[in-house]
């Protein structure tokens, strides 16, 4: 079987003292003094570059947090943005960087594009508070209700028509595979489909009953 890098994450082929080509002239045939220092975002301490950067990279930017940090937190990444660290489900994923995931979280990276297109603040019409265009979900036409409110309410949705949350199951499912729902519950989608509302249908029933 034919030797490989030993090299965490490189498969490239044995050239010498365990070391591929690229490897053994980085680390054996010209080992370079380290002078440049960085501080770690995550334990604060200053440490080398060669102590931040993945041991398979050489070049390029240096990350924020050290390597040691990210090794022993496998199941979070640091977020520049907001100078804390998330699960990894957070960010985006990127196979060819050694670090495995972008350095801002998928928050972090739709307020930077909302702040640069210059969107005008939303009025969330269940809490009634001003937020910035990315609280909300959606492109172009966002959801009336921001995130957290969805979030306070998993198990309902916001009827536009009845101004209230409702159970999810009062509502159509569209969009493939039914990913999403509705804006309107049954009865206030009934009543719109006709031009009318639910207080004129149901104002007329006690007069279709006696006829």
């Amino acid at each position: 079987m034919a030797r490989i890098c030993t090299v965490a994450g490189c498969d490239s082929p044995h050239f010498g003292r365990g070391y591929c080509t690229r490897h053994y002239w980085q680390f054996v045939r010209r080992p370079k003094k380290e002078l440049r220092m960085a501080t770690c975002a995550w334990c604060g301490e200053r440490k080398p570059i060669s102590e931040m950067r993945h041991p398979s990279s050489s070049r390029g930017k240096t990350p924020s947090t050290c390597h040691a940090c990210r090794e022993s937190h496998p199941d979070e990444a640091w977020c520049d943005f907001h100078g804390m660290p998330h699960n990894r489900d957070q960010f985006t994923q990127v196979p060819h960087r050694p670090i495995g995931v972008l350095n801002e979280c998928k928050q972090a990276i739709s307020i930077r594009a909302s702040r640069k297109r210059g969107h005008a603040p939303i009025t969330c019409v269940s809490c009634g508070e001003d937020k910035e265009s990315w609280n909300f979900r959606g492109g172009r036409q966002k959801c009336p209700t921001c995130r957290d409110c969805e979030a306070a309410h998993p198990d309902d949705h916001w009827c536009i028509d009845c101004a209230s949350w409702l159970p999810k199951a009062r509502f159509t499912r569209t969009g493939k595979d039914g990913r999403f729902l509705t804006v309107r519950c049954h009865p206030c989608r009934t009543a719109h489909a006709h031009g009318v509302s639910v207080r004129f249908i149901l104002g007329r029933r006690p007069l279709a009953a006696q006829q």
